[in-house]
């Protein structure tokens, strides 16, 4: 079954999927159309949005700020050390740590923003900082609407992780990953926000698209009102190309696996790496520090590292395999708030064909 056919049966605009082996090489392929309606072609050189996927970089940051000493952050800081500005902290939040933020399982759940449209309209307009301060204010002084030490996946932990970020390097944490990430990387067509376009109306890239009975519908919003507010960059706003995708994912193969060196751009320890890929002790839920679901493999240091990332109008999966030391991508410009499962089904079997079929397959 070709990609195309893949695309058709899911109703998708367009469908990416990528790979790349234990000797580095990426190869990629994309079907489908930029816009639903148009006859513009999807590329394989197109910005694509990673929604949730960016927390696995915030967190990757984090683990360099850590080793490099900056603000004196370990992993077990407490939110009472990491942020003494915020006078405001309730007693029951004060211990929260890190780590806890990272594998969400702090108890916090953000209920305005996941019930308030207005809420989170009203945040658009917020410079990111700013945004993240307005968040974190209101969350870090109410109890955890949350058992602490239990898995609750919400975005809030990724936001304070974020102003935890910004207060430590004195700059937003979108800048430290665009400077200590991106850069290192050669992730030159990585950034934050909706994916670029040069007006409201321009075709220059995928753009988002939300689920209907009648099929995908691309979303004729301005480009502000086309992904999470500002405040969510280190836990939803990420976009890039699939090869330049491919790049984070490669650079965790590479720490994991020891072949990181001091002289290399990007020099986190295999220790550091390896913390991020570490599960925060859960029979259930194996979410790592590192912003990953881990799933362990038959055989030593073999395991699985998987995430799922959308804004509701947009859907990125990955998925790396350190036994096989191969890393894959799947990605559309469609997305649902309420159909999340089917389309996590549906990029995750394309990676399945991928592994096992004929797609990509060199």
């Amino acid at each position: 079954m070709s990609l195309k056919d893949l695309r058709d049966d899911y109703d998708l605009p367009a469908l990416g999927v990528g790979k790349s082996t234990s000797t580095g090489h990426f190869t990629s392929q994309v079907a489908g159309v930029r816009k639903e309606g148009e006859t513009v072609p999807a590329l394989r050189t197109d910005q694509f949005h990673l929604g949730s996927n960016t927390k696995a970089m915030t967190a990757t940051v984090l683990a360099l700020m850590i080793e490099d000493g900056i603000g004196n952050l370990s992993w077990t800081t407490a939110l009472s050390d990491a942020l003494p500005a915020f006078s405001n902290i309730s007693e029951a939040n004060r211990n929260v740590t890190l780590e806890m933020l990272t594998s969400h399982r702090s108890g916090f759940f953000d209920e305005r923003a996941a019930n308030e449209a207005d809420y989170r309209i009203s945040l658009l307009t917020q410079p990111a900082i700013e945004g993240r301060r307005t968040i974190a204010e209101r969350i870090l002084s109410e109890p955890p609407a949350k058992a602490q030490g239990t898995y609750t996946y919400d975005n809030v932990n990724y936001v304070i992780a974020g102003i935890v970020i910004d207060v430590a390097a004195n700059m937003s944490v979108e800048e430290v990953i665009t400077r200590r990430l991106f850069e290192p990387l050669g992730m030159s067509t990585a950034g934050f926000g909706p994916v670029p376009e040069r007006s409201n109306t321009s075709i220059d890239n995928p753009w988002p698209h939300t689920a209907s009975l009648s099929g995908p519908t691309p979303v004729e919003e301005p480009l502000l009102r086309r992904d999470n507010p500002p405040a969510y960059g280190p836990a939803g706003r990420a976009y890039c190309t699939m090869a330049d995708y491919d790049k984070f994912l490669r650079l965790h193969l590479d720490g994991m696996h020891g072949r990181i060196n001091s002289s290399s751009a990007f020099n986190l320890s295999t220790a550091g790496f390896r913390h991020l890929h570490t599960a925060y002790s859960d029979p259930e839920v194996a979410y790592t520090y590192g912003g990953w679901l881990r799933t362990n493999l038959t055989g030593e240091d073999n395991y699985k590292l998987s995430h799922d990332g959308s804004n509701t109008m947009n859907f990125a999966t990955a998925e790396i395999y350190t036994g096989t030391d191969e890393a894959y991508i799947a990605v559309t410009n469609a997305g649902s708030s309420t159909e999340v499962t089917e389309f996590s089904a549906a990029l995750h079997s394309v990676i399945n064909q991928t592994i096992h079929g004929t797609l990509l397959a060199y």
